[in-house]
């Protein structure tokens, strides 16, 4: 996961830059008006590059911040420098004492990521030892069924000097709704850094690999309707061009079943519990 973040932190706030931060600052604002004693010291959870620690600190309250990344951490410092706000590297599910602290808050869904129940539980006894009497705790979660709703989707975010897709994987089994995130960088001569054959591979295992009807032909194989003709099947190649520094992805489909019926059948099966393959197991007609 850290590697993850070390990769991330650089473009983090180009890929973010649609998250309303200062109205979150309004919201947490209003929160500690309402508080019989007044707010004056605040502890962050998950504070990421520190963009909501900036404008908490620069409405004159006291931040101390905490995130498990030191490479989110050395752009949060950056950015806050000046202000009264100092940084931790710290897991958010184990701190020690800190406080006393005034309020505690955690934005941008960072409590959706501790997915085990007892880390949970410790990061709610760590922020209640360092609250002080009467103090809040101000945080925001998915609920299961925005979690549930969001598989499967996928989100692209681009500018002149990055490339970013997204997608959403959720499993029913674990309750867990897991992100998968491939970033491409411009690099000093103008072109952006191409993924191997084999990553290219590997990320479409990883995202079909329960996938009965979906198959992974590889690099350089070109999928043909012959092939699956008559079937519910789809077949996916790619061909990895250095020349124009794209990767070409193809597929093939019998628009008949899979572009209709088939698809159709599946959808049911799906919404009525039947096993997802039932009644679709057919042999494509070739040769």
């Amino acid at each position: 996961m850290m590697d993850a973040y070390t990769v991330l932190a650089g473009s983090y706030d180009r890929l973010t830059r649609d998250v309303d931060y200062e109205r979150w600052a309004d919201y947490a604002q209003r929160h500690f008006a309402k508080q019989k004693c007044p707010v004056e010291t605040v502890l962050e959870l998950g504070c990421g590059t520190g963009s909501l620690t900036r404008l908490l600190a620069r409405r004159g309250y006291a931040v101390t911040a905490l995130d498990l990344s030191p490479d989110m951490l050395a752009v949060a410092e950056q950015k806050c420098r000046g202000l009264n706000a100092r940084f931790l590297c710290q897991d958010m599910t184990k701190f020690g004492w800190i406080g006393p602290v005034d309020a505690v808050v955690s934005g941008l869904d960072s409590v959706n990521y501790v997915t085990k129940p007892r880390k949970l539980l410790k990061m709610f006894q760590s922020v209640h030892e360092n609250l002080s009497p009467g103090g809040l705790f101000l945080f925001d979660v998915k609920t299961p069924a925005a979690l549930e709703g969001a598989d499967g989707e996928t989100c692209l975010d681009e500018d002149e000097d990055l490339y970013c897709v997204w997608r959403a994987d959720y499993s029913p089994r674990r309750r867990v709704c897991a992100y998968g995130l491939d970033l491409f960088l411009r690099q000093e001569d103008g072109s952006f850094a191409l993924p191997t054959g084999g990553q290219v591979m590997a990320a479409y295992e990883k995202y079909y690999k329960n996938e009965y009807f979906i198959r992974i032909l590889g690099e350089g194989a070109c999928p043909e309707t012959k092939w699956v003709e008559g079937s519910n099947f789809v077949d996916i190649g790619f061909q990895i061009d250095k020349r124009t520094g794209r990767i070409i992805l193809m597929g093939a489909i019998d628009n008949l079943v899979k572009g209709a019926a088939g698809q159709a059948v599946q959808n049911m099966n799906l919404m009525f519990g039947f096993p997802e393959q039932e009644g679709l197991q057919l042999v494509p007609m070739f040769p």
